[in-house]
This record gives C-alpha cells, sequence and structure tokens, in this order.
C-alpha cells in the first residue's frame, strides 16, 4: 500500500515520540509533520528523541492498522477532537513539556471519534506488565468492548 509523504511523517512522529511531546506536536502544527519529522532525525527538538528517531517503521505501521481495519487519525483529519484537547492548553499545566495534544492517534474500527469516546474507558499500565496483568488486562478490555464501550489505550510497547 502506498502512503502520502505528510501520513507517513504523523506516523512517524507518533512512534518516535511515544505519547505527547510538546516540541514534536508545536513543530508540526508550525512548520507540518515533514518538517517535525526532520527535525527528529537530525536531534533538533530533544535528546529524548534520539533514542528511538532511527526507528521508522510509518509504511509498516500504516498498512498493519489498515489491515486491522483501523486507521491513523491525525491533526490533518476530519474527525481530529482537537475540542477534546483543548483542557491540556487550560489546564494551567502548559509549562510541563507534555501538556499537550497526542501526536496522532490509532484507531480500530471505523467508528468516528466524536460518538466513540462518548461512552470510553481508558486502560493504562505499565510497559513491564506480567503474564497475569497482560491476561486479565485482556480479559477486562474484552468484556468492556463486548458491552460496547470504547478502549482508550496508551498502547505502550518497549522498543
Amino acid at each position: 500500500m502506498t502512503h502520502d509523504a505528510r501520513r507517513l511523517a504523523w506516523a512517524y512522529l507518533s512512534r518516535v515520540a511515544q505519547g505527547p511531546n510538546r516540541p514534536v506536536f508545536d513543530h508540526a502544527a508550525v512548520h507540518g509533520p515533514e518538517s517535525a519529522a526532520a527535525a527528529v532525525r537530525a536531534g533538533g527538538l530533544g535528546e529524548r528523541l534520539m533514542v528511538r528517531a532511527h526507528i521508522d517503521t510509518a509504511a509498516a505501521d500504516l498498512d498493519h492498522i489498515a489491515a486491522l481495519g483501523g486507521r491513523l487519525i491525525t491533526p490533518d483529519d476530519d474527525e481530529w477532537p482537537a475540542w477534546r484537547f483543548l483542557g491540556f492548553d487550560g489546564s494551567g499545566l502548559t509549562a510541563g513539556v507534555d501538556t499537550c495534544s497526542p501526536i496522532a492517534l490509532w484507531a480500530l474500527g471505523n467508528r468516528p471519534v466524536a460518538t466513540s469516546t462518548e461512552r470510553s474507558v481508558a486502560i493504562v499500565g505499565t510497559r513491564a506488565s506480567s503474564p497475569y496483568g497482560d491476561h486479565v488486562t485482556a480479559e477486562i478490555s474484552a468484556d468492556l468492548a463486548l458491552d460496547g464501550w470504547t478502549i482508550i489505550s496508551g498502547a505502550a510497547l518497549v522498543l
């Protein structure tokens, strides 16, 4: 599958930043995601990003989410839920590095984000979970999903 350069840049930034990252988000908002991706690769948006800057699996990530029946949602997309993230800028915590919107959202299924988040639950945990923790989390998540809840997760993985 082919992907345009802008979408590939968003996917790359999402993997490299692994969550909200104010310098990356602000650079992408002003100069575009392609410029932000180039800045990350050059080391210009923070040392902590350099650990993963060489990992560019954007095309494979986009192909994989599509094969699962999902999609990448970015600030470029009409369904980007900007209004859901307004609290980050009005929280009084804007001096913090990561008090900003996420870089992108990875969504499974085809329900619009606006309606999916009306009945949702966030499930978060650790990157070093035990097999028991994995099992219980999968069981709880499956039960909630079967009952019509949208599961929101940071989906943190150890690379």
